[in-house]
């Protein structure tokens, strides 16, 4: 990061393509080691609806198209960063950390570095004290609220292989639905939950000991739309895993100042290494 914005001083220099967008970094500092960098994402020549103001007794009005000030492109979204070696934090507007990926790898392939030097994923780091409450805790059950279609279902088997009941969850999907036979089914639109429970009573620690490692391999895979609930009755959903806060900023406009979000960046940097 340090060595191509050392390159690439310049704004107009430090610009890459995501998603039919240019990403371009309009802020980069350096404080105490840690790298901040302030990304927005903008269409060229893009066009917005506007709403014309109306008078007197008028009962319809169309809304018009504009373009952006000459000189100017009109915001899609910003992304905040702030790097401290492989820990990213982000603060983001309309804009996904995966613009980071395209905006490094660009300027890298322009400053000549090979693809496998430069190219990495973010992952989001998990809540170490939810994964102990798991674990000290038990797991009486697991709700996964968004296998929907049977693509998503087989990659949640698939890679939870060694659980016999997640199997024979499966197996019953397909042959109520006939998965196997129906390859055209608009099976996008079949919306299923999938309960998988712990009797206290009956159940062994063999199958407790599979429902934990359930829990923590959806966990670790980033799954979305699950809710697990702990022996004791405490309740964790998918966005409690992740480790995040929530900070109250001054607006500019519709955004936020950069300085303000790097603020808030920082102060959670330092809460983080204090073992808060």
């Amino acid at each position: 990061i340090q060595a191509l914005h050392n390159q690439f001083q310049a704004v107009a220099e430090r610009r890459a393509l995501h998603d039919d967008k240019v990403v371009e970094c309009r802020h980069y500092n350096v404080v105490g080691g840690k790298h901040l960098l302030h990304l927005v994402a903008f269409t060229p020549d893009d066009q917005i609806s506007i709403v014309p103001n109306v008078a007197g007794d008028v009962v319809e009005a169309d809304l018009r198209l504009a373009r952006a000030p000459e000189g100017t492109e009109f915001l899609d979204g910003e992304l905040f960063l702030l790097i401290a070696g492989n820990d990213v934090l982000v603060c983001r507007s309309g804009l996904a950390e995966k613009a980071l990926s395209s905006y490094v790898l660009h300027l890298a392939q322009i400053a000549g570095y090979e693809n496998e030097d430069v190219v990495f994923e973010l992952m989001k780091r998990a809540d170490i004290d939810k994964l102990d409450l798991i674990q000290r805790d038990g797991v009486r059950q697991v709700s996964m609220k968004t296998v929907a279609y049977r693509t998503s279902i087989q990659d949640v088997v698939e890679r939870n292989k060694n659980l016999r009941a997640l199997r024979s969850f499966y197996g019953e999907v397909q042959a109520v639905f006939g998965f196997e036979d129906a390859e055209d089914l608009d099976q996008e639109n079949l919306k299923v939950e999938a309960l998988v429970t712990f009797d206290k009573l009956r159940g062994s620690a063999v199958s407790q000991r599979n429902l934990v490692q359930m829990a923590e391999s959806m966990i670790e895979d980033e799954e979305e739309g699950f809710m697990i609930e702990t022996l004791s009755g405490k309740k964790i959903r998918a966005s409690d895993m992740v480790l995040s806060k929530s900070v109250r900023l001054d607006q500019f406009g519709k955004s936020i100042h950069h300085i303000t979000a790097w603020g808030a960046l920082q102060e959670y940097d330092q809460e983080l290494r204090r073992g808060r």
